[in-house]
């Protein structure tokens, strides 16, 4: 069997109208048939008949359907990646972080020297303002009996709520762990159970104490920063156009960018060139077997 001579087509930068051109053509050139020499290539001894019985069989030779090729979709060709960055590049972003968190601890502190936060005395005077605004104010506050019974539910009611949430949160993991990275003492004292229900729980969750005020400021800026970030970053993609890749405008020519992006050039001249070249290699092919068809006439005559 001769090897084929045909090269292999790519068919994403090929039309369907183009190879139904090529298939046509190609099945108008005759197949040469080959002229055996006697002398060079003697013909086989006849083939001696078989020891056993023949027993004939008719089968059913299937004709090949014609093929319908379909164009796939133009290949990805992903955006170059970013360039590294450099050693002193990262020195000089760990150095911004630095310099950030540096800052944030001197506004920290700063507001917690200051009491910006409030002292001992917020959160009462948070619940005794929020019973104020609740009932009428024209002398029926001081008459409403039990009123000191309600304050001191309420106060507890919040205490316990903080307390809880913020112990079983934080504090039961942490004491967890603590217990796992200690060492077992040689004589431990016994513990006081009673006074360790009864510490005050509003003294440790009150703005007076600097790590629950040093916890809500970082929460606040936490907030903020995303609150800002979101925007922004929605912002950016469809300002640059991320969403949409550098295919879908070769494609389907459905995107709109107001700024050119090299990597959408680089795949359009790209894909141009490929055209290109690929019809001055089909034209070649085709001009090859017409003189090769013609030459074949022409001994035939």
């Amino acid at each position: 069997m001769s090897h084929c001579r045909c090269r292999t087509i790519n068919l994403a930068v090929v039309s369907v109208e183009k190879l139904k051109q090529m298939e046509s053509k190609v099945q108008k050139v005759p197949v040469k048939k080959k002229d055996y020499d006697t002398l060079r290539c003697p013909p086989y001894p006849p083939m001696p008949a078989p020891p056993g019985p023949v027993s004939t069989k008719k089968i059913m030779v299937c004709s090949i359907k014609p093929m319908e090729f379909q164009a796939p979709p133009v290949p990805c060709v992903c955006p170059p990646c970013p360039p590294c960055k450099t050693y002193a590049e990262r020195s000089a972003e760990l150095l911004k972080t630095g310099m950030k968190l540096f800052v944030m601890y001197l506004a920290a502190r700063w507001t917690i020297d200051n009491k910006i936060w409030g002292d001992h005395k917020g959160t009462t005077d948070f619940m005794l303002s929020f019973l104020e605004s609740n009932f009428p104010s024209k002398g029926t506050l001081t008459q409403l009996p039990d009123l000191g019974l309600v304050k001191y539910k309420l106060l507890h009611g919040w205490d316990l709520l903080i307390g809880n949430l913020f112990y079983y949160t934080f504090g039961l993991p942490l004491k967890i762990f603590a217990q796992l990275m200690s060492k077992p003492a040689e004589e431990e004292e016994p513990i006081d159970c009673v006074e360790m229900a009864y510490t005050p729980i509003s003294d440790l969750m009150s703005l007076d104490n600097p790590v629950f005020r040093a916890y809500i400021f970082y929460n606040s800026i936490l907030i903020l920063k995303m609150l800002c970030m979101a925007p922004l970053t929605a912002r950016l993609r469809m300002a640059k156009k991320i969403f949409i890749t550098p295919e879908d405008t070769t494609m389907f020519k459905g995107a709109k960018h107001g700024v050119e992006d090299p990597d959408i050039e680089r795949v359009r001249r790209r894909e141009k060139t490929l055209r290109k070249n690929w019809d001055e290699e089909l034209k070649k092919i085709f001009d090859r077997r017409d003189l090769e068809w013609n030459s074949n006439q022409e001994r035939k005559q």
